[in-house]
């Protein structure tokens, strides 16, 4: 009878433990996507300002290279899928988390992740038309240099 009663209260107290373990996995999980969000936020705002600097860079300084920016935007391109990956992942986990926590912080984290989702999707649009952009700013360099070189 004693053992019974002992092994009934071991029993509640490994499902508890099992219990909480769960919760401070879904803490850690939620800290992690809050965290691997906000650099991803981070990562978009730079990466849009330095992108931007180096169009107008390229399209005013007739010494830089084509192949040197086609170079940063292909890079930059790949670092765009890497973030899409990473963003699929944090999807996954997040549905996970809100499946198991159904509470308002697994939403706003969820709902954060989507708009950043959304943020680089738009980004990546705007790189590819940057290589537009690219082509037609070197077709002016071009045409440029040849007017110059006419007129001398």
């Amino acid at each position: 009878m004693r053992q019974q009663q002992i092994e009934r209260e071991y029993e509640r107290l490994l499902a508890l433990a099992q219990r909480r373990k769960a919760k401070l996995q879904d803490a850690c999980d939620m800290h992690r996507l809050s965290r691997e969000t906000a650099e991803i936020a981070q990562w978009l705002n730079i990466k849009q300002d330095i992108t931007d600097d180096v169009l107008k860079a390229y399209e005013e300084d007739p010494n830089l290279s084509r192949e040197s920016l086609e170079t940063k935007l292909d890079s930059l391109k790949q670092d765009i899928r890497a973030k899409e990956h990473k963003i699929d992942e944090l999807v996954k986990l997040a549905e996970k988390l809100k499946q198991n926590n159904q509470n308002e912080e697994a939403m706003k984290v969820y709902e954060e992740i989507e708009r950043q989702k959304t943020s680089l999707e738009k980004f990546r649009r705007y790189v590819e038309g940057l290589e537009v952009k690219l082509v037609k700013a070197n077709e002016l360099k071009k045409f440029k240099m040849d007017s110059e070189d006419t007129l001398e």
